[in-house]
């Protein structure tokens, strides 16, 4: 059975515990991490089901530039659910 979070540990400092069902979220704090070199590829591909391939493609250029089409996206998303 597929885990319901992605919990990342800080050590002393705690967790932070992230739904599963949180994409955006959990891609935006993940790919923040990995571009700031706190968590490594091999992790965040497992977190996110990637390839280690694909993590490796994810340059904070190319980061940003998905994380700006999700978000726009989720937009496009929650303003149909509103009239819907």
């Amino acid at each position: 059975m597929e885990e319901q979070s992605v919990i990342i540990d800080f050590g002393a400092a705690g967790q932070l515990k992230i739904p599963r069902r949180n994409t955006l979220q959990m891609k935006v704090i993940l790919l923040t991490m990995l571009n700031n070199n706190l968590i490594n590829t091999r992790d965040i591909s497992e977190a996110l089901g990637f390839s280690t391939v694909r993590a490796l493609k994810l340059t904070p250029t190319q980061g940003a530039s998905q994380l700006k089409n999700s978000v726009i996206a989720y937009g496009a998303e929650m303003s149909r659910e509103r009239y819907i």
